[in-house]
């Protein structure tokens, strides 16, 4: 058999149409088949069983809210004995804050006296640099004063 080749503008050939035919259902194969054995398929496997597991999960929840209730009641404990603790510190703190602000104020009067010192020291100082300045940039008038004198003392 010669096959045509098929041709986009041309049509079906005989040899088409021929294959189209061969392809057909055996209806009455078909028919004792599902006589055979039925429409539809039966299971003979018992069902799965199936426990309603009410009374285990009661008891899960019952256990889950103890341990859930066990849980903070711990919680609440250590919150109350941190509680005490930073009390008794507090306590310990203050009197301690008092003897370190004893301490602190009687450093502070030593230094103050340290510091006044310091201060006169310091501000002598300035005034020494402060005179010294005014010397300085004064230098140029006096030279012109002294020369001014000169040239008037000249005529």
């Amino acid at each position: 058999m010669k096959q045509s080749s098929k041709g986009i503008l041309k049509k079906n050939s005989q040899h088409d149409i021929d294959m189209k035919k061969e392809l057909h259902w055996d209806e009455h194969t078909i028919q004792q088949q599902d006589l055979e054995r039925g429409n539809k398929t039966k299971i003979d496997e018992p069902k799965t069983p199936y426990e309603d597991d009410v009374i285990q999960q009661n008891q899960q929840e019952d256990k889950i809210e103890v341990e859930d209730e066990i849980e903070q009641d711990l919680i609440q404990a250590q919150l109350n004995k941190q509680k005490l603790q930073q009390q008794q510190k507090k306590k310990l703190d203050i009197e301690e804050l008092n003897k370190r602000l004893k301490e602190d104020l009687e450093r502070e009067r030593k230094n103050m006296d340290e510091d006044s010192s310091e201060e006169e020291d310091k501000r002598k100082k300035h005034e020494e640099f402060v005179k010294k300045r005014k010397q300085h940039y004064n230098e140029k008038k006096l030279i012109k004063d002294a020369m001014h004198k000169k040239q008037f003392e000249d005529q």
